[in-house]
This record gives structure tokens, C-alpha cells and sequence, in this order.
């Protein structure tokens, strides 16, 4: 866990063996835009749903 959010263990598909650590503000760069996030004990399934 990071200021921005989950730590993420990623790994490129050529190279699996080869893992890395990226920020959540990587995953928001590649979707375009920002990426919502709730840790585990704060998701309300009902009203993040709507």
C-alpha cells in the first residue's frame, strides 16, 4: 500500500519470471484516466455499483 493507492506486482508476458513493482498512477496513465480504488475494508458493493 501506497499514498496512491495498492502496491501492484506486475510482470511482462515475454519475460514472466522478471517481476516489478508499479504505482497505481501507472494504471490510470495506460487506462487514459484516473482508476477508482476502495481498500478491502471500505467497498459498499451497493453503492459502488451505482
Amino acid at each position: 500500500m501506497s499514498f496512491t493507492g495498492p502496491a501492484l506486482v506486475t510482470a511482462d508476458t515475454a519475460h514472466p519470471g522478471i517481476e516489478y513493482e508499479a504505482e497505481w498512477g501507472d494504471v490510470a496513465a495506460l487506462a487514459g484516466q484516473a482508476r477508482p480504488w476502495w481498500p478491502y475494508l471500505l467497498r459498499l458493493p451497493q453503492l459502488i455499483n451505482k
